[in-house]
């Protein structure tokens, strides 16, 4: 799609793929893995794009991963730093989110122990526009292998 210049697209692929990818109950890190890739290149789509409902969608899907990949505060972070912008904003980040099936977002509150997803939540909920972004890139270039086979 991109060679096509349909990067909405290519953006749009990539986010549906990543939460048919958090579908599966028993997630392991490898497909985690190639879900945060997935959705680091939607993300650049969208930015490009100036896609703010669509960057929200992806970041909510990538609050959704983190927990697979060890960093379970950071997606409750993500989370509700998404649920933030989108009540400011009126975008839908949840327009995509019926391809990981039921019960999906109970594994993210599970992740923690309620105190602790209450701190990470009022952090979250502190985030600016810029700081939600870099929580989520700063996370999965940390995580996710420069050498994926899924590197642009």
């Amino acid at each position: 799609m991109r060679e096509c210049g349909y990067l909405w697209g290519q953006g749009t692929a990539e986010l549906m793929l990543a939460w048919n990818l958090l579908n599966d109950r028993e997630l392991a890190e490898p497909t985690a893995q190639r879900a945060v890739q997935l959705l680091r290149r939607a993300l650049a789509v969208f930015l490009d794009q100036s896609n703010s409902s669509d960057v929200l969608g992806v970041l909510y899907a990538g609050a959704h991963t983190l927990p697979y990949v060890a960093r379970p505060a950071d997606g409750v972070r993500l989370r509700a730093a998404v649920l933030e912008h989108a009540e400011r904003t009126g975008a839908e980040h949840r327009r995509y989110v019926h391809l990981a099936g039921a019960g999906f977002e109970q594994r993210l509150d599970r992740a923690l122990t309620p105190a602790a997803r209450a701190a990470a939540e009022h952090e979250g909920r502190a985030l600016s526009w810029p700081e939600m972004l870099r929580l989520f890139q700063d996370t999965v270039e940390a995580e996710v292998p420069v050498n994926s086979s899924l590197s642009p």
